[in-house]
């Protein structure tokens, strides 16, 4: 089953979200540390200082995900619309198209997010940020990519799922609501226990306590957590994303049978 080129499409928008938070987000860096690492921490970091946070910074560093939330909610219920008589055709196309789109949503994730990561890079060069350190710079970017994806596919993968059983926008406002409590923890506790386990909270690596990032943040009043290890947000997040594969699977079998009456 190929991908939309639709989705494709709106994948090349991280272009703009990215620009947009490199503009607003260049401000905070520190001007002794202007480096693609530390410009990389800054944007697509998470909440450096406790004293630069404040509702603007916070919402700026969450529009990644909003815009991923806009763009790719109804990647299942949208081709469900349309194309129900395949679908219900044969018993076995009813999986296959489950695991597809399931495998479509993390590609379109990873393709926007990788986007976005090729726009920060590119920018922080254009400002005359230099490359510290190329191995380094490599993993961290890399790290922070895979946070974002895993993080971040665990609530578009929800919506998705959500979508099936009620309205788009609906299962848009439920995502976001479940992805919020992070933007509220971010200017309060980042050490408490309740933290470490929202899958939001993992996608942002200054949180993490990483010799890859441990001298970039810090001149700053730094607010990562000790023991929140970038393996397990990885591993983590898979784990959720699985939850949700299989409780998704079942939702799909139950309303099956709705789709197939309409037919």
């Amino acid at each position: 089953m190929r991908l939309s080129s639709l989705y494709i499409k709106k994948c090349f928008y991280g272009v703009f979200v990215a620009i947009t938070i490199c503009f607003f987000l260049k401000m905070f860096m520190d001007k002794e540390y202007n480096s693609v690492e530390a410009f990389f921490i800054i944007t697509y970091g998470g909440i450096v200082s406790i004293n630069t946070a404040n509702i603007l910074h916070i919402l700026v560093l969450s529009l990644p995900f909003l815009m991923q939330l806009y763009f790719f909610t109804d990647v299942m219920s949208g081709e469900l619309d349309i194309a129900t008589v395949y679908i219900f055709m044969r018993s076995g196309n009813k999986n296959k198209w489950f695991n597809w789109k399931s495998a479509h949503i993390f590609v379109y994730t990873i393709m926007y997010y990788s986007i976005q990561m090729v726009t920060v890079f590119c920018f922080a060069c254009a400002c005359g940020y230099t490359i510290e350190d190329t191995k380094n710079c490599a993993l961290l970017i890399l790290n922070v990519l895979l946070l974002w994806t895993t993080a971040n596919y665990v609530y578009i993968f929800l919506a998705n799922i959500l979508a099936l059983r009620i309205k788009t926008y609906l299962a848009f406002l439920v995502a976001w609501f479940f992805y919020s409590p992070v933007l509220i923890l971010t200017s309060n506790n980042n050490s408490s226990l309740v933290t470490k386990l929202l899958p939001s909270s993992q996608s942002f690596i200054a949180w993490h306590d990483s010799p890859l990032i441990g001298h970039i943040i810090q001149p700053y009043d730094s607010v990562s957590i000790p023991g929140f290890s970038i393996p397990f947000s990885i591993l983590y997040c898979i784990i959720i994303s699985v939850v949700i594969y299989i409780t998704g699977k079942g939702i799909f079998k139950k309303i099956e049978f709705l789709y197939a009456k309409e037919v």
